[in-house]
C-alpha cells in the first residue's frame, strides 16, 4: 500500500528512507520545505488539533523507519503539547492522554502505542528556519536509523451504515443551549449521513444544509464533552486575536478583526496595506440603522483561499436586530460537527455577546448553517457512545410553539369541527379551519404554516381524530390540554 497512509495529499514528501519527521503545528509546511533539504525529512504536515496524533501514530506504524519527529511552529490549539504528554504518559482505559483532554482512536492496539512511544522520539524546535538543518543533522547520533516493527497498516475502522433515508437537504435542529443542539445535530449527522470518501483517506458521513438554532447564550460545559473548558478558553482567545502567527494560513481573528484587503479598494499606494475591522464595521451600520441588512463579516479571501490547501471552514457571519434583541447567523462551508462544531459555537456565542453589549441590546438567537455537515470515521463510536448515554431514550421536553396554538371544539348543529388559531399570548389570530374529517383539517393547517415543532403536529393530529370520533359517535368533546 502507498504511503502515506492518511492525508497523502496534505503531506509534503521528503525522502521515505529518512527517519526524521516534520511536524509543523500551525505553521505553513510549505515554508518549511522551501527552507529544509529534501534527504533530511521522511514527511512534513501540520497537526491543527489534538485528533491528529492519531493519524501520525497510524502513519508511522505503517512507515516504522521513522523515528524522530520534530515539533515545530506555532501551537494555537495545544496539539504539540497534547503530543508530548501522550509520549510521556500514554493513555488511560479510556484511551484519552493521561495528563490532557484529548483522545487516541480506540481502534488502535494498546501494544502498539507502547511500541510507539518506546522507539519514537519527540523533539521540540524553537529556532529559526535558516538553522533547522543544522538542528536535523544534529538529531542523527540521537536517532535510530533501523525499523522498530514490521508495517502495520491501521487504515479501516469498523462501522456499520445505517439504512435510514431521509430529505436531501435542509435539516434543521434547535436546543435551549449550545450542548442540547450540538447533541442533536449529532443525531441527525449520525442516522441520515451518507457514507462516502473524503479529502484525508477517511471515510465521513454527510449531510447537506444542516441548520442549527441554538436558543439562548447560557453556556454549561459537562465535564463528559470531549472537549474541556481550557480547550474552550483557548480558542475563544484565538477567535478574537486580530494577531495572526508567522507561518500561519489565517485564523478567524485576523479575517473578523484585521482582514487585509490591500489594493482591491482602488487605493493609492500609501493604502495599500489597509485591514478592516469588520466586526466593528458591522455594528457602525447596526448602530446607524437597526433594521440594516449589512452587517455582515466574511472570513473568505477570494485572492488566496480558491487553491488554499487550508482554507476557512466559516465563511460568513451576519447580525439582524428584531424586537431590540440581536441574532447572529453564521455559514460554514465545511462543518466538521464532532470535532470543531462545539468549540466554533462557543466562539460564536461570545461573539454575539460582545457585539450585543456594544449595541445595547438584548441577545437573540444563534443561528449556525452548516452547508457540508459531517462527522470522520474516526468518531463515529464515540458519537454512538455519547448520543446513547445522553440524548438517545430520552424524552423531548415541551416547548411552546412559537407559532400560537389551537383551540378545537364542535358545532353539532352543522356537524362541523371548529379550529380556532390563537397566539401564545391569548389574543385571536382570526384563522379558523372548520370541516368534519380531522385529516382534512390538520392538512389545512400544516398547508397555512402554521406548526413549527413536530410534537405540537403530533398532538394535534391526535385532539382532531378524538374530536372527529366524538362528532360522528354523538359524544362530548372536551380538548385534552397535552
Amino acid at each position: 500500500m502507498e504511503w502515506p497512509i492518511f492525508f497523502k495529499d496534505q503531506l509534503i514528501i521528503g525522502n521515505l528512507s529518512s527517519n526524521i519527521g516534520l511536524c509543523t503545528l500551525w505553521f505553513r509546511k510549505d515554508l518549511v520545505e522551501g527552507k529544509v533539504d529534501k534527504d533530511r525529512y521522511a514527511v512534513i504536515g501540520n497537526l491543527y488539533t489534538a485528533d491528529g496524533i492519531s493519524y501520525i501514530i497510524r502513519n508511522v506504524l505503517a512507515n516504522p523507519k521513522i523515528r524522530a519527529i520534530v515539533l515545530f511552529g506555532p501551537d494555537l490549539m495545544h496539539a504539540g503539547e497534547a503530543f508530548e504528554l501522550f509520549m510521556r504518559n500514554g493513555v488511560d482505559n479510556e484511551y484519552r492522554i493521561n495528563g490532557a483532554n484529548a483522545y487516541i482512536h480506540k481502534d488502535i492496539p494498546k501494544d502498539l502505542l507502547e511500541k510507539f512511544r518506546n522507539n519514537v522520539k519527540l523533539f521540540r524546535y524553537d529556532g529559526n528556519l535558516e538553522a533547522l538543518n543544522s538542528f536535523l543533522d544534529g538529531l542523527n547520533d540521537k536517532v535510530e536509523k533501523e525499523a522498530f516493527i514490521e508495517p502495520v497498516i491501521l487504515d479501516k475502522i469498523n462501522s456499520k451504515k445505517l439504512d435510514l433515508v431521509s430529505e436531501d437537504v435542509g435539516y434543521r435542529v434547535e436546543g435551549k443551549d449550545f450542548i442540547e443542539t450540538w447533541l442533536k445535530a449529532l443525531d441527525v449527522v449520525d442516522k441520515f449521513g451518507e457514507i462516502k470518501e473524503s479529502d484525508y483517506r477517511l471515510k465521513q458521513k454527510e449531510v447537506f444544509t444542516l441548520v442549527s438554532v441554538i436558543d439562548t447564550n447560557e453556556v454549561n460545559i459537562p465535564s463528559w464533552l470531549p472537549t474541556s473548558k481550557n480547550d474552550f478558553e483557548i480558542y475563544q482567545k484565538e477567535f478574537f486575536n486580530k494577531d495572526k502567527p508567522k507561518g500561519v494560513d489565517y485564523t478567524y481573528g485576523e479575517r473578523l478583526f484585521s482582514y487585509f484587503v490591500g489594493n482591491r479598494l482602488n487605493k493609492s499606494i500609501e493604502e495599500m496595506n489597509l485591514t478592516l475591522d469588520q466586526v466593528k464595521i458591522a455594528e457602525e451600520h447596526l448602530k446607524k440603522h437597526r433594521y440594516s441588512r449589512r452587517a455582515i463579516a466574511v472570513t473568505w479571501s477570494h485572492d488566496t483561499d480558491f487553491n488554499s490547501s487550508n482554507p476557512p471552514c466559516l465563511i460568513q457571519v451576519s447580525w439582524l436586530i428584531k424586537f431590540n434583541k440581536l441574532f447572529e447567523f453564521a455559514t460554514f462551508r465545511s462543518h466538521d460537527i464532532f470535532g470543531a462544531w462545539l468549540l466554533n459555537v462557543y466562539a460564536l456565542i461570545k461573539l454575539q455577546e460582545k457585539v450585543a453589549k456594544d449595541l445595547n441590546v438584548g441577545l437573540g438567537k444563534l443561528i449556525v448553517t452548516s452547508v457540508s455537515a459531517h462527522i470522520y470515521e474516526n468518531n463515529w463510536e464515540l458519537t454512538k457512545e455519547l448520543l446513547d448515554k445522553y440524548y438517545r431514550n430520552k424524552e423531548e421536553p415541551f416547548v411552546e410553539d412559537p407559532r400560537g396554538y389551537f383551540l378545537i371544539s364542535i358545532d353539532r348543529d352543522k356537524k362541523e369541527i371548529i379550529v380556532k388559531h390563537k397566539l401564545n399570548d391569548g389574543r385571536d389570530s382570526g384563522i379558523e379551519f372548520r370541516g368534519n374529517n380531522a385529516a382534512h383539517i390538520y392538512r389545512s393547517i400544516i398547508h397555512e404554516n402554521l406548526i413549527s415543532k413536530l410534537d405540537h403536529a403530533a398532538y394535534l393530529g391526535k385532539e382532531l381524530e378524538r374530536a372527529e370520533v366524538a362528532l360522528k359517535e354523538g359524544k362530548d368533546y372536551v380538548q385534552d390540554s397535552g
